[in-house]
């Protein structure tokens, strides 16, 4: 290459950074120009608050209960809850009360 044809090269360069640099400062602003604005947060209490009413109270919805929902052959409604009075808490137990050792196969 000449001497000629580098210089033009680096000129091109020059200008297309030149470019770049002035189209990003246009698409996206100087950063050094803008700031910042931070919300603070308010300071915890340090006590224990009680829990809503709303939300926890004697007829509220207890996810740990076993809830059956279906008919038998007679056409009488399923109650899990009728016999033990809390549902299936033993883990592997049956809707019947009846016990398996292994829950996936029922054996």
């Amino acid at each position: 290459m000449k001497k000629t044809e580098i210089a033009a090269v680096v000129l091109i360069a020059m200008l297309v950074i030149g470019g770049g640099y002035y189209l990003s400062n246009l698409v996206f602003g100087d950063p050094f120009d803008s700031t910042a604005s931070v919300e603070y947060m308010d300071k915890l209490e340090d006590g224990i608050v009680d829990p809503s009413v709303e939300v926890y109270n004697i007829n509220a919805v207890n996810p740990t209960v076993t809830v059956c929902i279906g008919k038998d052959d007679e056409g009488n409604i399923i109650d899990c809850n009728a016999e033990a009075g809390t549902g299936n808490q033993g883990g592997n137990e049956s809707p019947d009360g009846g016990g398996t050792d292994n829950p996936s196969t029922g054996e």
